[in-house]
């Protein structure tokens, strides 16, 4: 054998590099095996001649390229060989291993319409009998339906250098693709699992069928519906890209995680490196070098606690980014774990973050396992900021959702959607509005942080928090304004007050806040503790502070003494003058956006009850069995799942409901008729002889 051996070297052949550029060095063909050496870092890449299974040739972007499949389904790509080299690199796979090197036309037409076909670990899309492009599924890390014809699948990012960070890439990265698949998923497309796509997606035609016909039973799902061809693909992908299988099992699950961003709940398994989050549509593979900050915010509930981690880069769902996972907790849940290592290993390998045993309530087992895999400290509210129920945070609303704002030591935490972070550093002015607006009936307040990247508006805050947050602030030497909103005059409490002194008063509001800057605070976060602080600030606003009703009472004294007759007749007017005046201010907060005030019209009791449509009637008739398949679910959920049913129902079920409500409309024509009757014979029994009108009863005083 010896003597028939072929040794063939190559010099600048690139092997293709995983999520990153291809790598230059020095290719090797011996009787042993191949090898490949890198021209820079000197690393060896070696494969033994009984490893090698497939070889393959064919045209790529640097001359041509030589494809080697491995019994273990690993493939290697090499880059770089000139076309006059293909006769001598055939005769050495020959000659040394027995195998034959396949010479494949690749697809140049550019068309992104052609056929998928999965071959071992490998997606290929072929136009005509030729390959256009091959994604392999090891490098993918989700994918997920997009509506009943479309599929997504997301690219792995780079694996975490030696240093413990991502390497620089050079060079444009794949992250996404989309494809559009459709049609139904037919019983020859699948394997004898019955679950995923064969590895040629060659259809079989029945006996006794004509050449080119294709007659073939459905899939059925889990659910006992039919799948369509975009669900078998996704399905697939998701069988053979299956990173579990890959990696081994993980160290520890969580099953059944409520996650509030993105919405869901999600089986949660944890490996040496990554974790991986499984939901019902989505199967995430995120690295723990990703994590950049986690956090530990009690809910201002007394029930619930959340964990939040921020990602970078950030979960990609289609096109949204989520670049926070927000999960919920009951506080009362607890729950054991076990690391599936060996004391030793842990010991080695995490030192002290990580034990092997934990029990205790589940938001402190989950968040001390994301702590100890990941090396990140979790950061939690300190005491620098209490509400006025002794809360670490604040009821609010961003972007018309429900959020719960945190003023942490260094920065502001709302959370859960939409999940955003302020650190100090970035804040270049707080704004806080309507805080004093006496006139009106509004009992929130709103604070606007401003910052580099832009404006974050929180509304709909209780106005009691005010002092709590302004006293924070201040701490913090943010730079604070405060606009008055309504008008100095609707601060006082004493009409006879004069100008200068309204304007006094006005200018005292902002006392609290006058000590504000710029400087960052240095101090550092603190682990969660349930206690309530009191402030010690008296704000110089409060409408209770007796100084200032001792003064107006003072001054309204010494104006009586010196009264004229003029002066009483002009006192009279004024309570007139103020009541018109508090008419006018109510008048004016009913109108929205300029609309003309509407009168309000009574409803008579005794009126007929209004006819019910088909969807009303079918809704009456379904709400209880939906709420009863499915308590979590809320009253816009409710409504939404009945809106799909009444689209499905068929013609016939929807003409039972649509003869109901034809009913119903005549019982209310019927019933109106009589009414307006009774109401008209009714009115002119008010009526007298001379044509004098009376006042019915219900509209007379009782000093009339």
């Amino acid at each position: 054998m010896m003597g028939t051996e072929i040794r063939s070297t190559y010099d600048n052949i690139f092997i293709g590099g995983r999520n990153g550029a291809p790598i230059m060095g020095k290719f090797k063909l011996a009787e042993r095996g191949i090898g490949f050496q890198e021209a820079v870092s000197k690393k060896v890449t070696t494969m033994r001649a009984d490893e090698i299974r497939h070889t393959a040739w064919l045209r790529c972007a640097k001359d041509f390229q030589l494809r080697i499949e491995l019994a273990n389904g690993n493939v290697f790509k090499f880059d770089g060989f000139p076309r006059e080299s293909f006769d001598a690199v055939a005769d050495a796979l020959r000659i040394n291993y027995k195998i034959t090197l396949e010479a494949r036309e690749v697809s140049l037409r550019g068309y992104n319409w052609g056929k998928a076909e999965f071959q071992g670990s490998f997606l290929s899309f072929n136009i005509g009998n030729k390959s256009s492009f091959e994604i392999p599924l090891t490098d993918v890390a989700n994918t997920a339906p997009i509506g009943k014809q479309d599929v997504s699948i997301e690219f792995q990012q780079p694996e975490p250098g030696p240093d413990g960070k991502p390497p620089r890439i050079r060079e444009d990265t794949l992250v996404e693709m989309h494809f559009h698949i459709p049609g139904m998923a037919v019983a020859s497309q699948v394997d004898e699992t019955g679950k995923q796509m064969r590895d040629k997606d060659a259809l079989i035609v029945r006996e006794g069928a004509e050449e080119g016909e294709i007659d073939e039973e459905p899939v059925l799902g889990e659910d006992g519906e039919a799948l369509t061809a975009a669900a078998l693909f996704c399905d697939t992908i998701k069988t053979r890209a299956d990173v579990g299988a890959a990696q081994g099992d993980s160290l520890v699950s969580f099953d059944d995680l409520l996650c509030l961003t993105p919405r869901g709940r999600f089986e949660v398994d944890m490996f040496a490196t990554f974790f991986r989050i499984r939901g019902k549509s989505n199967d995430y593979r995120i690295l723990f070098n990703a994590i950049k900050r986690m956090f530990l915010l009690p809910k201002p509930d007394d029930l619930h606690t959340m964990f939040v981690i921020q990602l970078d880069p950030p979960l990609r769902q289609g096109q949204t980014r989520y670049p926070f996972l927000v999960f919920q907790f009951d506080r009362d849940e607890e729950i054991d774990a076990t690391i599936k290592l060996d004391q030793e290993t842990i010991t080695a390998q995490y030192d002290t973050r990580l034990r092997k045993d934990y029990d205790g309530p589940m938001f402190l087992v989950v968040s001390e396992i994301f702590k100890g895999l990941s090396n990140v400290n979790i950061i939690s509210p300190g005491l620098s900021y209490k509400s006025m129920q002794g809360y670490s945070g604040v009821k609010c609303a961003l972007k018309a959702n429900e959020a719960f704002l945190y003023p942490l030591e260094k920065s502001f935490v709302s959370v859960p959607k939409p999940a955003t972070l302020i650190p100090h550093v970035e804040v270049s002015a707080i704004t806080f509005s309507r805080v004093n607006s006496a006139s009106s009936n509004t009992k929130t307040f709103e604070m606007k942080i401003s910052t580099t990247n832009g404006e974050f508006a929180f509304t709909s805050i209780s106005r009691e928090e005010y002092s709590a947050l302004a006293e924070y602030c201040r701490n913090k030497k943010l730079r604070v304004t405060t606009e008055l909103g309504d008008g100095v005059g609707d601060y006082d409490d004493d009409e006879n007050e004069d100008g200068d002194k309204k304007r006094k008063r006005a200018l005292n509001l902002k006392d609290p806040l006058s000590g504000g800057g710029e400087e960052d605070s240095e101090s550092e976060d603190e682990d969660f503790e349930d206690k309530g602080s009191d402030s010690d600030v008296d704000l110089e606003y409060d409408t209770d502070a007796s100084g200032s009703d001792a003064s107006d009472d003072e001054e309204g004294s010494n104006a009586g003494s010196n009264a004229n007759a003029s002066d009483v007749e002009e006192a009279k007017a004024k309570p007139e003058k103020k009541e018109k005046k508090e008419k006018k201010d109510k008048s004016s907060s009913s109108q929205k956006d300029g609309a003309p005030e509407k009168k309000k019209v009574k409803k008579d009791p005794n009126a007929p009850k209004g006819p019910q449509s088909s969807f009303f009637l079918f809704s009456s008739a379904v709400r209880g069995q939906v709420k009863e398949e499915d308590p979590s679910l809320s009253v816009p959920d409710i409504s939404k799942k009945i809106g799909a049913m009444w689209k499905e129902i068929s013609a016939d079920e929807k003409k039972k409901f649509e003869d109901l409500a034809g009913e119903d409309k005549k019982r209310h024509k019927d019933e109106m008729a009589v009414y307006e009757r009774s109401k008209a014979s009714a009115s002119s029994s008010f009526k007298i002889s001379g044509g004098e009108k009376v006042k019915s009863s219900e509209y007379v005083d009782e000093d009339e």
